[in-house]
């Protein structure tokens, strides 16, 4: 028999006995509670530094999120006002043509590639232009602007810069010389911001909004070329059709 059983013979009657089973079991369950909560209170310093490595997971995720929302919302908001821009621009390149416009154009000439004064500045002449009038105003506005690009049916419809020196400048920066992450197309600085010559190499951005060139994936559909077979491109004096013959993707 174990030390800790109680025997009911060494009470004299039952009485007695439950009296002693009765105070066994309180001091059993006393015993019970104070072993629980020792080990509760082992088990609770960890737990606080849990709770404080909770909390502080949650106030790094709520730090990235905002960074996150914020880069996003940035770029949201700066491909907003592009677009807008551009649409500024669509609209103007889109009125009815009327008789051409006489513009005075400087004469520019440069062996070292960069931008010289102008007229006013150093005397040099000045070449007269005929140009579509819808696109003399957007050339009195910016002398860089030199034609403009659609494809008939499709988003692509923008305008085209030429600077002689630099290929860069408008691929990150939009008409008005702001930068810009979308920038324009470009033709060029080897080619004439006339359209003369037999070759015509515009740069623009592979976006995946879709803006700019980031149409021209579609082309990768033998269908989608089949109705959108053709390239309009306008000089400040002319409008052009291109048929298209290949694509390279």
């Amino acid at each position: 028999m174990s030390k800790n059983q109680i025997d009911s013979r060494d009470f004299p009657d039952q009485e007695a006995y439950r009296a002693a089973l009765k105070k066994q079991f309180s001091r059993s369950r006393e015993e019970s509670r104070a072993e629980y909560e020792s080990r509760v209170e082992k088990v609770s310093v960890p737990s606080r530094y849990g709770h404080v490595f909770r909390n502080a997971s949650i106030a790094i995720l709520a730090l990235f999120l905002a960074v996150l929302g914020l880069f996003f919302g940035k770029n949201i908001l700066e491909d907003y006002r592009s677009r807008e821009n551009v649409e500024t621009l669509q609209a103007a390149a889109s009125l009815p043509e009327s008789a051409p416009v006489m513009v005075e154009i400087p004469v520019v000439e440069s062996d070292a590639g960069e931008p010289e004064q102008s007229e006013e500045e150093d005397g040099e002449k000045a070449q007269v232009v005929y140009m579509l009038s819808r696109y003399a105003p957007l050339y009195q506005e910016n002398p860089d602007f030199c034609g403009w690009l659609r494809i008939p049916e499709t988003d692509i419809n923008y305008p085209v810069m030429h600077l002689d020196y630099d290929n860069d400048y408008y691929l990150g920066h939009n008409f008005y010389g702001e930068e810009d992450v979308n920038g324009l197309l470009v033709l060029d600085k080897r080619c004439k911001a006339d359209g003369s010559g037999n070759h015509l190499l515009v740069h623009g951005h592979n976006m995946k909004s879709g803006f700019m060139f980031g149409g021209l994936k579609k082309y990768k559909d033998q269908s989608y070329y089949e109705t959108h077979p053709r390239i309009d491109y306008d000089t400040l004096t002319e409008e052009r059709t291109y048929q298209i013959i290949s694509v390279f993707l």
